[in-house]
């Protein structure tokens, strides 16, 4: 008789290429092992998995590094020929992981929730379900909050190309006292520098007289790396609380042409990516505050370029009107 221990695992993955091997080349944002320790009942010459010595052991390690960043080991009272059901829940800054529905196991997080973008299950030969796939599965997280965007960061659906464009609309902060941030991102939902969590494949900067564009990577910004003259720009002083439109269009993928305009200005720049806009899946924009008449950030195509002109119209109008307002409130006081 075999008495020997095995394992079966459950992984939680970033993964920040297109295509790898894992290796060292992912972050594991959790992975949890379920170790079963057969001892021999002498009575019976059967294997009992119930004993201590059977584990579940959950550990999260970034990628490059041969060491884990947190690990934790818990009793494992789950039986042979016992059906499995893990449901794992984000929560805030930990996870809530509950096996056969029994008590949570609290998991603290060293990435974003978003990061996970692969799940793999390792060493069970059994069929594997996952949500809605699953009767037991759909049931338990029925009545659970679904996970949504928030209204500053829009998912893209179609690769950029040169018939694509982006508006994004809003107003300066008042005070202008922080950078408007427009960020392009490959798996990433957020810019971040602590985690290196996926890449940026431009940052738009702006300030109330600077343009600044760059592309972060493995910890870095590369043209600041590389050529640190050739990321900012000046233009004429923006206003506080006043509208702004920028235009974003890829005459290649490897270039952004960006059209701010205001209603006394237009500010208009051709720039060199380092990073290919093709690679874009989500948009996200920072302190820019938005219109309620208008979306912050507008995905289009080129075609729909007559549509473009007659929201602009309204926005004139409506400039128009707000001025008029100002005037007015102007003259009571």
């Amino acid at each position: 008789m075999n008495y020997s221990s095995y394992n079966f695992t459950l992984k939680l993955i970033h993964d920040p290429q297109i295509a790898n091997t894992l290796g060292n080349y992912a972050d594991i944002v959790m992975e949890i092992t379920f170790n079963f320790e057969p001892s021999r009942d002498s009575n019976l010459g059967t294997e009992d998995f119930s004993g201590s010595k059977s584990h579940i052991k959950i550990t999260s390690s970034k990628r490059k590094s041969y060491k884990n960043q947190i690990e934790r080991y818990y009793l494992n009272h789950i039986g042979p020929g016992m059906p499995i059901i893990v449901l794992i829940q984000a929560i805030e800054d930990n996870y809530t992981i509950s096996i056969n529905e029994g008590d949570n196991i609290y998991y603290p997080s060293i990435f974003h929730h978003w990061a996970v973008n692969r799940v793999e299950i390792t060493g069970l030969k059994n069929k594997v379900v996952f949500d809605n796939n699953s009767l037991k599965c759909e049931s338990l997280t029925s009545n659970l909050a679904k996970f949504k965007l928030d209204n500053n960061t829009q998912k893209v659906e179609v690769q950029f190309n040169s018939k694509r464009e982006v508006i994004i609309r809003g107003r300066t902060p008042n005070p202008f006292n922080k950078t408007i941030k427009v960020n392009f991102l490959h798996k990433a939902l957020k810019w971040n520098d602590t985690c290196l969590i996926g890449n940026t494949v431009f940052q738009l900067n702006i300030t109330n007289n600077l343009i600044c564009v760059d592309s972060y990577t493995n910890g870095h910004w590369i043209k600041l790396k590389n050529n640190p003259t050739n990321r900012c720009f000046n233009h004429t002083e923006l206003e506080s609380g006043k509208r702004i439109k920028l235009i974003l269009t890829f005459p290649s993928s490897y270039k952004l042409l960006y059209i701010l305009e205001t209603k006394e200005d237009v500010i208009e720049r051709e720039i060199e990516l380092d990073i290919p806009v093709t690679l874009t899946q989500y948009i996200q924009v920072d302190n820019l505050v938005k219109d309620e008449e208008a979306e912050l950030i507008h995905i289009f195509r080129v075609d729909d370029e007559d549509d473009e002109v007659e929201d602009d119209e309204a926005d004139e109008v409506e400039d128009d009107e707000a001025d008029e307002v100002e005037d007015d409130e102007a003259e009571l006081i």
